[in-house]
């Protein structure tokens, strides 16, 4: 059998910052509950997230991403 690569074209990237990544954060013993927001991130494949480099994942300004 011969493989054959197949490259996804279709891709889309959503930037999200503090101020709007409400969006995609779904946690049941938060007020981050919105079943839409659970949705949205059951869409996405890759998380990449930037911050600063002494910020650790116990921070106050990591608390959304941990």
């Amino acid at each position: 059998m011969k493989q054959h690569e197949l490259i996804d074209t279709e891709f889309e990237f959503f930037v999200c910052d503090v101020t709007n990544i409400d969006d995609y954060i779904y946690e049941m013993a938060t007020n981050n509950s919105s079943l839409e927001a659970a949705k949205a991130f059951d869409y996405i494949d890759m998380v990449f997230i930037e911050g600063d480099t002494n910020m650790r994942p116990w921070s106050k300004g990591a608390k959304k991403v941990k």
